[in-house]
């Protein structure tokens, strides 16, 4: 008579060999495989995404552009003194002058913003950053006018690939 053991041994002496799974060998060409891949998509993927950061930078800027240009003509060509004063006021109400021996005569003047649309709750400061997530540099010089830049693609200002607004 067989014992227990005995033919636990028989059964597993005449198994096959073979082993189900994923061995060393093959999980090390699976990974090796995939960082291929990754490479090959950011190396093609990667100037499309330059391009849309830039793309969306410009936009951003000429939306910003536009408001300082609709504010400006409320306030008899003063430009903003900060970004922020495109979406809350600066104490000045927005009114239409009545004084009819004045120049801007039945004109809005004041603040009558907001001047920069903000479509969601919670994104009121989206405007003043650029496609990298950087806030814009806003200035306003007598002589020069406003200028507004975004430090570009490497994130360093003042170097060649800035973009820089100058009305």
């Amino acid at each position: 008579m067989m014992t227990l053991l005995s033919i636990y041994k028989y059964q597993n002496k005449n198994k096959s060999k073979s082993k189900s799974g994923f061995s060393y060998v093959s999980l090390i060409m699976l990974v090796a495989s995939i960082g291929i891949s990754a490479t090959a998509i950011i190396a093609v993927m990667g100037p499309n995404i330059l391009k849309k950061k830039i793309d969306e930078t410009n936009k951003k800027m000429d939306r910003i552009e536009q408001a300082i240009i609709l504010y400006k003509t409320h306030r008899l060509g003063i430009p903003p003194a900060t970004l922020e004063n495109l979406l809350t006021t600066d104490g000045v109400v927005c009114a239409v002058d009545t004084n009819m021996s004045s120049p801007t005569y039945r004109k809005l003047l004041g603040w009558c913003g907001p001047y920069v649309n903000i479509v969601f709750v919670g994104m009121e400061t989206e405007y003043k950053l650029d496609g990298w997530g950087i806030a814009y540099e806003y200035g306003v010089d007598a002589q020069n006018g406003v200028s507004l830049k975004s430090c570009g693609p490497n994130l360093i200002c003042g170097d060649s690939d800035d973009i820089v607004r100058k009305f």
